[in-house]
């Protein structure tokens, strides 16, 4: 993985990962729809979105697996393998703080085999949030992507990992994108967004 998601990779030709990704919309989104003072992002890449909320006034910790991203980031960030088995709960939250208001995990989850997804719902589990944050897309588009599910067989799948599918806030990320000026045509038209408080 840590190969992988390099240079070559987010300054591939054709591809713009800063206007894909969305980080401004994404912090709306998280701040609407959640309204925290801290949070922990997992699999941040370059911190675009944490960059996005500070900006916003909210405290937030970074973590990313690939060395890359780390050293090329727009803000503070420390490294970290989120299927790491068993999960390291005391070096994350050494790196950021016991209690985040929420936890996001945006556009990484597609990229963890099947066979390890068991592991992030562990530290999902074990982390002290008060709610999940997960954009996960459903497109084929990139040979990266190799979990991928409908929008409501993520839900299922969560669901029966003791995850409780919060419909009224997800409701109100998703409104907060749809009356965006900046949203475009491109990008999340394809991506499945949840949020889950844990049981």
């Amino acid at each position: 993985m840590n190969n992988i998601y390099n240079e070559s990779y987010f300054n591939r030709p054709g591809y713009n990962y800063k206007k894909v990704f969305k980080a401004g919309i994404l912090a709306d989104m998280i701040q609407k729809s959640c309204n925290p003072l801290t949070v922990l992002d997992l699999g941040s890449a370059t911190a675009l979105l944490g960059k996005k909320l500070i900006e916003r006034g909210i405290t937030t910790y970074n973590a990313d697996y690939s060395e890359w991203c780390v050293a090329n980031a727009e803000t503070s960030i420390f490294k970290y393998d989120i299927t790491t088995d068993p999960p390291d709960i005391q070096y994350v939250e050494k790196n950021s703080c016991k209690y985040p208001d929420v936890v996001s995990c945006c556009d990484c989850i597609e990229h963890i085999i099947e066979e390890k997804l068991s592991i992030v719902f562990d530290l999902f589990k074990k982390l002290q949030w008060k709610n999940l944050f997960l954009l996960i897309s459903d497109s084929n588009s990139e040979k990266t992507h190799v979990s991928l599910h409908s929008r409501d067989e993520w839900i299922k799948i969560f669901e029966a990992n003791g995850f409780v599918f919060d419909k009224s806030r997800t409701m109100a990320a998703i409104n907060t994108y749809l009356s965006s000026p900046h949203r475009g045509e491109e990008g999340w038209d394809r991506t499945v967004i949840i949020i889950g408080r844990q049981q």
